[in-house]
């Protein structure tokens, strides 16, 4: 569901303040909020109904790249295999790896409290959230 809110500015800037402090975007922060004045269910519940922290985690679990981002590491992979790239592209890559590997560090922290929230296995969270091994994002098979 999408809603469009009209908030004071005090309070829009109080939301943005505490994004950017928590490296989270603004709506995610308001969800929590929502999500601790109208509980789906109480607190620590594991069922049907996500808690706050369930719904906190895959908050974070979405986090990563922006689409600019994987297509502009994408196109320096495919230079790094044909030999093409450049000294600067290089050490480009280099930092936007590095980046990726420490957002799905993060993200895997995320997913394994998750798992032990809704007690069951690491992979099967990731089935039931369709994570697969990223090749899926630039069009390969899971088989490559």
């Amino acid at each position: 569901m999408t809603v469009t809110l009209q908030m004071p500015p005090g309070l829009e800037a109080r939301v943005r303040d505490e994004a950017m402090r928590e490296d989270l975007p603004a709506d995610a922060i308001i969800l929590r909020a929502l999500a601790q004045v109208y509980p789906e269910a109480p607190p620590g519940h594991i069922g049907d109904r996500a808690s706050a922290r369930e719904v906190e985690l895959l908050e974070k679990v979405g986090l990563g790249l922006t689409d600019d981002q994987w297509r502009r590491y994408w196109e320096l992979r495919e230079k790094l295999e044909n030999d093409a790239l450049t000294l600067a592209e290089r050490s480009e890559l280099l930092v936007v790896s590095e980046n990726i590997e420490r957002a799905n560090a993060t993200r895997m922290t995320h997913l394994v409290e998750l798992a032990n929230l809704r007690n069951v296995s690491l992979s099967r969270l990731m089935d039931e959230l369709g994570l697969g091994n990223g090749r899926e994002a630039r069009g390969g098979s899971a088989n490559e």
